[in-house]
């Protein structure tokens, strides 16, 4: 119903918020998977976000390794991927917090996370102090790319075979067709 749907929305919006707090002034990455609902959840918790002053990155939706790499790759302060978990039959979000190095967060960190969320202490920026989000929605491409520049070494032609139809993998690795490598 229209009204939990709401109160999901409100207490991403919360957490965001939560989150900025403990980050003044810093910069925060965020990405979710590919589930309709996460990206919606990642648009409260991004609005709760900035309403703290916090600079968002946006990374869009792809994997947690490649936030975690994100986060280091623009020395972030912190990141937080939304994904979709099962449980039985029933969809639950879950959020995954990082630290400024691409980890999760401690066991401390959550506990101050949890305790700005229940006591409602948020820091809000004055207007004047909103920054823009800053879009990476296009950064998976470069840290794929960057994996795959490694399938370009000479001891990779010669020890792999190499089996493909994506023509995009194929042009990145400088090869006309599906064949094996080095032989």
């Amino acid at each position: 119903n229209s009204s939990a749907a709401s109160d999901v929305y409100k207490r991403q919006a919360k957490i965001g918020a939560a989150a900025g707090t403990l980050l003044p002034g810093g910069k925060v990455g965020i990405s979710w998977d590919s589930a309709p609902v996460c990206g919606m959840l990642a648009s409260a918790l991004r609005a709760g976000l900035i309403s703290s002053g916090v600079r968002v990155y946006r990374f869009g939706e792809q994997s947690l390794p490649i936030t975690r790499n994100g986060v280091r790759h623009y020395k972030l302060g912190a990141g937080i991927h939304i994904n979709e978990k099962r449980i039985q039959d029933t969809y639950y979000p879950e959020l995954t917090f990082l630290r400024a190095g691409g980890t999760d967060f401690t066991a401390a960190e959550e506990k101050a996370l949890e305790q700005v969320f229940a006591d409602n202490l948020f820091r809000r920026a004055e207007p004047q102090n909103i920054q823009a989000e800053v879009p990476l929605e296009n950064y998976r491409h470069s840290y794929i790319q960057e994996i795959l520049s490694g399938l370009r070494t000479e001891h990779f032609r010669r020890n792999m075979e190499l089996r493909t139809r994506s023509e995009t993998v194929l042009s990145l690795i400088h090869i006309s067709e599906p064949t094996r490598l080095g032989m």
